[in-house]
């Protein structure tokens, strides 16, 4: 994926067409390549986590998977920006993207990842002028961060509680 964002970088410093052409076509190539290789990764890893055994192997698999699945779907939205928004690759690729943030957030709420690619959608609806949804998918990300954090800030404040009392407690 870096690769394809710093070709995007470079395309963006280069006004020679032919020159354009050669590193728009690489870039095209990379994302391409790692598009497949994250759409195997995800298959291999639903594969083997449905023959695993136990919940440990599984929660490890589903870790792996999840990694896999959000890189796949913002693969899609850095490769789409590889395009200005007239080109006909941009809205398909925008879409695509969107569907695989969809499904990952939808699939993986219960992880906190899932409120960056619930942001990362809400950016895709952005490109594609679909400020409704970008606002939906915004506003999503952001509770889901609130309600990490408010989390944490209750898990420290117990913490520093515990440690408060512990001469008392024992």
């Amino acid at each position: 994926i870096n690769q394809g964002m710093w070709l995007s970088a470079v395309l963006k410093t280069v006004a020679e067409v032919d020159a354009r052409r050669k590193i728009k076509d690489d870039a095209d190539k990379t994302y391409n390549r790692v598009i497949k290789y994250l759409k195997e990764m995800i298959d291999e890893y639903t594969n083997r986590m449905n023959k695993a055994q136990n919940e440990d192997e599984r929660d490890k698999l589903r870790g792996s998977l999840s990694t896999a699945a959000h890189y796949y779907g913002i693969t899609f939205y850095h490769y789409a920006m590889l395009f200005d928004k007239t080109e006909d690759k941009f809205k398909p690729l925008m879409e695509d993207a969107i569907r695989s943030l969809r499904f990952f957030v939808s699939m993986y709420s219960d992880l906190p990842i899932s409120y960056q690619a619930a942001d990362d959608c809400g950016l895709c609806y952005y490109e594609l002028g679909k400020f409704a949804d970008a606002k939906d998918f915004f506003h999503i990300a952001s509770y889901g961060w609130k309600k990490t954090i408010d989390e944490e800030e209750d898990s420290v404040e117990r913490d520093k509680y515990l440690r408060s009392v512990k001469d008392i407690i024992l």
